[in-house]
């Protein structure tokens, strides 16, 4: 399984959106939802080839991106 790495950005932005969530909803629900995108990550990070991202300086990188729906 390859690393999955979130960046301060990307972490800032993913608390953010389970505290919208939460706020939304009852008690918990930021949590489960911040746990089911987290295994979603994860799903999509097996030692096989992705498309390498769209964004030029991930692809000069030879980054592959992935999209999910939520």
């Amino acid at each position: 399984m390859l690393k999955v790495k979130y960046s301060k950005s990307a972490e800032k932005t993913i608390e953010g959106i389970t505290d919208f969530v939460e706020q939304l909803n009852t008690k918990g629900a930021g949590e489960r939802w911040k746990e089911r995108f987290n295994r979603k990550i994860h799903k999509y990070a097996q030692p096989i080839s992705y498309a390498l991202c769209r964004h030029l300086d991930f692809a000069l990188k030879k980054y592959s991106c992935v999209s999910i729906e939520n």
